[in-house]
């Protein structure tokens, strides 16, 4: 997404539901890694990741 991060939130906001999924897509991993390291449990991760 490189150029336009900002374009799936722009997308999203007009109600574009596939967006939303890319947005999920792109971000998802590293919010999980950065909740794993600070709960310090790979499954105590999941459901803090999820809520965000």
């Amino acid at each position: 997404m490189a150029g336009n991060d900002g374009l799936p939130v722009v997308r999203r906001r007009l109600g574009e539901r596939e967006a939303f999924r890319e947005l999920v897509a792109v971000w998802h991993p590293s919010l999980w890694r950065y909740v794993r390291a600070t709960v310090g449990s790979s499954h105590l991760a999941d459901d803090p990741a999820q809520e965000v």
